[in-house]
C-alpha cells in the first residue's frame, strides 16, 4: 500500500519504492543467473570428465592398432616363406629312372618337402593361434569396460551434453544483457 507524502516533506515515496521493487527484482534476476551459471559449470565438468574417458580409450585403440600391425607382419613373413617354397618346388627337377633306388629318392624328396611344408603350416598355425588368442583376450577386455570403443550412447550423451551446454551459455547472457540493459 503506497501512501502519498505531503509535497512539503520533499520525500518521493513512490519512486523510493519503485526503487525498492526494481532492487528486488535484480536479486531474484541475479539469483536465477548463480543457479544457472552453477547448472553450466555441473556439466561442463560432466563433459570433462567424458572427454577424459574418451582420450583413455583412445589410447587403448593405438594398443590395438600395434597388435593389428604387428600380425599382418607376421602374415607378411609367412606368406613369403610360402612363396619360396613354391618357388624351390618349382626350380627342382626331377630324373627319373624306372628302379627301386630312384623311386625311394623320389620318395625321401617327397616326404623331406611334406615334412618342411608341415612344419611351416604348424609355425603358422601357432601363429594365428597366438594372434587370436590376443584378439580374443582384447575383446574381453572391452566387454569388461577396459576396452577402447565408445557406444552410439556414449556419443549420443556427449553431443546432447555440448548442446545443453551451449544452450545454457545462450541463456546466461541472454539474462545478463537482458539485465544490463533494463
Amino acid at each position: 500500500m503506497k501512501e502519498k507524502l505531503p509535497p512539503q516533506s520533499g520525500l518521493d515515496f513512490e519512486a523510493m519504492m519503485d526503487e525498492i521493487d526494481d532492487q528486488e527484482e535484480l536479486k531474484k534476476e541475479s539469483e536465477k543467473v548463480k543457479e544457472l551459471l552453477e547448472q553450466v559449470k555441473k556439466t561442463a565438468s560432466d563433459l570433462e570428465t567424458s572427454f577424459e574417458t574418451m582420450v583413455i580409450e583412445a589410447f587403448g585403440m593405438d594398443k590395438i592398432a600395434l597388435s593389428i600391425q604387428e600380425a599382418s607382419w607376421k602374415i607378411k613373413w609367412t606368406l613369403d616363406r610360402i612363396d619360396l617354397a613354391l618357388e624351390r618346388m618349382n626350380e627342382t627337377k626331377y630324373t627319373v629312372q624306372l628302379d627301386d633306388k630312384s623311386v625311394l629318392e623320389v620318395n625321401e624328396l617327397h616326404r623331406g618337402l611334406v615334412s618342411d611344408q608341415k612344419l611351416a603350416l604348424e609355425e603358422y598355425k601357432l601363429e594365428q593361434k597366438e594372434l587370436f588368442s590376443q584378439y580374443k583376450q582384447d575383446l574381453k577386455s572391452i566387454a569388461a569396460g577396459q576396452g577402447v570403443w565408445l557406444s552410439s550412447k556414449a556419443w549420443v550423451w556427449a553431443i546432447i551434453a555440448i548442446e545443453v551446454i551451449l544452450l545454457l551459455c545462450g541463456v546466461v547472457v541472454y539474462y545478463c544483457t537482458k539485465a544490463k540493459f533494463t
